[in-house]
């Protein structure tokens, strides 16, 4: 029995989880016990959260009811086991020989159990039958050897599950012929017997790797067997929560943050012992529960079929969309299961959790990962939205000032109890929770971005870690018996409109776009000019994907859903901090700018750890950190000249720092844009007849969308090289002497250019003729020649360029890839001479004047080469 003369309470007039504490004797370790006060609170929450209490008891209940089933029908079959088992003994007189070729029905009337039944638990009570004849064969020895005298003895002292673990061991390792390819009913072991041996051996794993952890987890206990052997058992949920089980044990040790720090942790606690579930004493807890994964080996919903997932990996692989993989023959499934296969392929759907960040498992039971500090909600449907807080309160009172000045009160506070300082807030987390059916879905484009927005807003009005929104799933734990957890607001959840509306959000403001914005400010407080903090945020980002890159490519590194990222932003940061790119630029600071330095290196490795291989590559165009510095230049110069005389100087420099990330985030869309048009145009030259978005898309892997977006614009542009091609270099031909005297001045009537836009077909003495400030430039040119559509452009690529429709910008419509072929605007022609232009611009600027045969020459200007120079 408990002692209750000493008692001491952790009730929080805020929240709605209590708990008694006692001890049992003087220097044992406090017992918290915590105290259900889930229905006294069902008044005080709103409607819709109700529901969700009342619906989620349903849950329990039925799950309650379904377990009781399983175990009746597991005691059912167990029976029926025996009792066959029995049979085919009497039956075969003890002999293994004969057992198996017993008629079944025979058995089953012996038995006294339906043919039916007796048919599915045949190969059970065969093997059950062998095991006791074996047993028999060894009670009966007179005299055993050590090896039969230690199995007997193994034999006498193991439960019913532990025989009939061991005896599906023997059932799956027994045939000499590979039974992948039989069916179920031509395997000689049954599907109960390869369920025992795969969870046995699950559990098994499970065990080994807790046992390498360097803390002991609680709900792993040690014991030893009767020749002394340590063996490791997991604890029951039963034993976990009753009042008179063992419940959660706490080790005196450090815990929570990295396990690298020097204490091994961030908050030190003494020995205590919780019992009780915390999800009985707040709604929200429950909220949180349903945001987590389910346990490894759970049934999910959706497709589950191994060969179809291989074939929507593959068929997303070469660019499909999820509506042509729902309609591929052998997938045959609808398009919203297509695209839920498709998000468990890309992200990690495992609740790993761990009592430090950097040290995380996937365990073998829910209410085991639950128990840890540190975890991480789903990422299919997100309901809640975490803030990192990257502080120390030394009280609560502090906490409850800071968030009096927030726009939005979270719902819950979460962090972990530090014994040393129990005053202590030490980096919290604040929880917002949205209300019950309100969650965003992965396939919501538009309830994404306001998510994004939304937690951005929130870090931001709350000064959280900016590194913490490359992962906003991760959460300290308000179920961990580890983690003080208060619930601050519950009579009103606010929806994501509203926070939407309150926090006064710009949908641009993603998390990646707020990750550099607040790192750049960051550098520039620290007295780092701006243009250097954001290509210093650029080039921790370059080297980031460049890494990962290599290590994927030497297979140090391999991209599927089971990788841990958490893990890969930990080694990125540390190989980034001894990169040399990366040193050059940290030497040139000093102090608190080297600090704010580092830290971007940091939030930049997060990114990346958790964006790579989700759409984006590295590239290996090199550096060019500074290519929009004269529009960065030109919009700060900008601001400082439209700046209202009212504004304060820190005012001003925030308006600075905005315009200029926007320029170079306008720059970066704008080479984005280009290089996606040049990886189409590409690949549909390498394409040997006329090329198709689905032929390039299967070729570059590119999203159709984004095909058919600059579709126009990739036709145009190789056709514009074609021409650019013919126009500036000639065909081969002999080389004129240098020495060549030059030739009469005259001019030549030339030929008019086939290219669409010339329409009129006067003589070169028409246009514009050479400019008067050089008259001493004009340079010789060989005759003109005839240029068609038909002659320059590739016949592949003809009837695409012949597609394109004009553009007319009388119309206000946005430009089309037919522009880019508007060279020869009206009233201006095109030529080429024979030497061609960059032959010809290569002796000009020798000084030596190209001759033609005739004897004549030919004025060429920027206006002959660029006719867009000429007004229409």
């Amino acid at each position: 029995m408990l002692d209750r003369s000493v008692s001491a309470s952790m009730t929080d007039s805020s929240t709605t989880t209590s708990f008694e504490s006692f001890a049992r004797a003087p220097g044992a370790p406090i017992v918290r016990v915590v105290t259900p006060r889930l229905a006294e609170t069902l008044d005080d929450i709103s409607e819709r959260e109700r529901e969700f209490v009342i619906e989620a008891r349903k849950v329990v209940r039925r799950k309650e009811k379904d377990r009781e089933k399983a175990a009746e029908r597991r005691e059912r079959d167990h029976q029926n086991i025996e009792s066959l088992a029995s049979a085919i003994l009497e039956l075969g007189n003890l002999d293994p020989e004969t057992l198996r070729d017993l008629p079944i029905a025979e058995v089953g009337d012996a038995a006294q159990v339906d043919v039916v039944q007796a048919k599915r638990l045949r190969r059970d009570a065969y093997w059950l039958a062998r095991d006791h004849a074996e047993t028999e064969r060894l009670r009966g020895l007179n005299a055993r050897t050590p090896a039969e005298e230690l199995e007997f003895t193994k034999r006498q002292g193991e439960t019913a599950h532990q025989r009939d673990v061991r005896i599906a061991y023997d059932a799956l390792t027994s045939g000499t012929v590979k039974t992948r390819h039989l069916k179920p009913a031509q395997k000689h072991y049954s599907p109960r017997q390869a369920h025992l041996v795969r969870e046995d051996c699950r559990r098994e794993e499970y065990l080994r790797r807790m046992a390498d952890q360097p803390r002991a987890q609680s709900h792993i206990i040690a014991g030893h067997d009767a020749d002394g052997v340590v063996v490791m058992r997991h604890q029951s949920a039963s034993d976990r929560f009753d009042l008179e089980g063992r419940g959660f044990v706490s080790e005196p040790g450090w815990v929570g943050g990295s396990s690298t720090q020097d204490n091994g942790g961030t908050c030190y606690q003494d020995r205590y012992v919780e019992k009780g579930k915390r999800s009985a004493g707040n709604f929200l807890d429950q909220r949180y529960l349903a945001a987590t994964a389910k346990a490894p080996g759970k049934r999910r919903k959706g497709i589950s079929n191994k060969k179809v997932i291989q074939r929507i990996a593959y068929l997303d692989g070469i660019g499909k969309t999820p509506e042509e993989i729902a309609a591929d023959e052998k997938v045959d499934e609808t398009v919203s299961r297509v695209k839920g296969a498709l998000h468990a392929l890309r992200y990690d759907s495992r609740h790993w959790a761990g009592d430090n960040n950097d040290r995380r498992q996937v365990h073998l039971k829910k209410w085991a990962a639950l128990d840890q500090i540190h975890g991480n909600t789903r990422t299919d449907c997100r309901e809640i939205i975490r803030v990192d807080v990257d502080r120390v309160f030394e009280s609560w009172q502090e906490v409850e000032d800071h968030l009096n000045t927030l726009k939005v009160r979270p719902q819950k506070v979460n962090y972990v109890r530090d014994d040393q300082y129990p005053e202590r807030a030490t980096k919290p987390h604040y929880l917002y929770v949205l209300p019950e059916g309100s969650g965003v879905w992965y396939d919501e484009s538009t309830g994404m971005a306001m998510l994004e927005a939304v937690v951005a807003a929130l870090t931001i009005d709350a000064g959280g870690d900016i590194g913490g929104l490359a992962n906003i799933h991760d959460v300290k734990q308000p179920t961990s018996p580890r983690v003080v957890s208060i619930a601050v607001e519950t009579e009103h959840l606010p929806t994501l409109s509203e926070l939407c509306k309150i926090l006064d959000v710009d949908l641009k403001e993603n998390l990646v776009v707020t990750m550099r914005q607040q790192s750049v400010a960051q550098m520039v407080a620290a007295g780092v000019s701006p243009t250097a903090s954001g290509a210093f945020y650029s080039l921790a980002g370059k080297r980031g994907f460049e890494l990962c890159s290599l290590w994927e490519r030497t297979g140090e590194l391999r991209i599927d859903a089971n990788v841990d990222r958490r893990n890969l932003g930990v080694e990125l940061f540390d190989h980034l901090l001894a990169d040399r790119f990366m040193v050059d630029e940290l030497s040139k600071l000093r102090a608190s700018a080297r600090d704010a330095a580092e830290n971007s290196i940091r939030v930049a490795a997060k990114k990346v750890a958790e964006s790579y291989g989700r759409g984006r590559r590295a590239s290996s165009r090199g550096y060019d950190l500074r290519a929009a510095e004269a529009e960065v230049k030109k919009a700060v110069a900008d601001v400082r000249a439209t700046a209202s005389a009212d504004l304060t100087a820190a005012e001003i420099k925030k308006l600075e720092i905005h315009a200029a990330q926007s320029a170079g985030q306008v720059y970066c869309n704008r080479v984005q844009v280009q290089r996606s048009v040049r990886r189409i145009a590409d690949a549909m030259l390498e394409i040997s007849k006329v090329p198709d978005q689905k032929a390039v898309r299967e070729l570059i892997g590119m999203d159709p969308r984004t095909i058919d977006r600059h579709w126009d614009a990739a036709v145009a542009l190789n056709a514009a090289n074609a021409i650019a091609t013919v126009i500036l270099d000639a065909p081969p031909t002999v080389p004129e002497p240098e020495n060549q005297p030059d030739a009469t001045h005259a001019t030549i009537p030339a030929k008019c250019s086939g290219v669409r836009g010339v329409t009129r077909t006067d003589s070169r003495e028409e246009q514009a003729g050479q400019p008067s400030e050089e008259p001493n430039k004009a340079i010789r040119a060989t005759s003109g020649e005839m240029l068609t559509l038909e002659t320059v452009i590739p016949a592949t690529m003809l009837p695409l360029v012949n597609s394109l429709r004009p553009w007319d910008p009388a119309s206000g419509e946005t430009q089309t890839g037919r522009a880019l072929l508007e060279f020869c605007l009206p009233g201006v022609r095109l030529y080429r001479s024979k030497l061609g232009i960059r032959e010809q611009e290569r002796r000009r600027l020798k000084g030596r004047a190209a001759s033609s045969k005739s004897g004549q020459t030919n004025n060429l200007d920027d206006v002959d080469v660029w006719p867009e120079a000429v007004p229409a």
